[in-house]
């Protein structure tokens, strides 16, 4: 059986801790709705990359876990979301694996009855 920090140091641990320190954050601009604006379940996300070099198209966006189709146009830079959205809190994450990896993240909250 390994102690605590021979599963730390020797296992999985350490590579997934090493993966977060790499990782910078995905900067995005002109998010509509806002971020912090409750939204309608059906609505579009849009937003703009601004991070040079990381190709739109190259994103993987999930919503509570599960990957939902990225609409971005090929070179565009520009990201239009169509998620579905469960009653409540949803938490929208994006990520580029390109080196380096870069990721963003925010909860959506839904309008009661939308």
């Amino acid at each position: 059986m390994l102690a605590p920090r021979q599963i730390l140091v020797d296992g999985n641990s350490l590579e997934t801790f090493r993966g977060w320190l790499a990782q910078e954050k995905l900067h995005l601009e002109e998010i509509t709705p806002a971020i912090g604006e409750r939204m309608a379940s059906g609505q579009t996300i849009t937003a703009r990359l601004a991070d040079e070099g990381v190709p739109a198209e190259g994103l993987e966006i999930s919503v509570n876990g599960n990957v939902v189709k990225n609409e971005a146009g090929a070179g565009s830079g520009m990201l239009r979301i169509s998620p579905e959205l469960d009653e409540g809190a949803n938490n929208l994450r994006i990520n580029y694996y390109g080196d380096p990896r870069r990721e963003v993240s925010w909860v959506i909250v839904t309008k009661s009855g939308s």
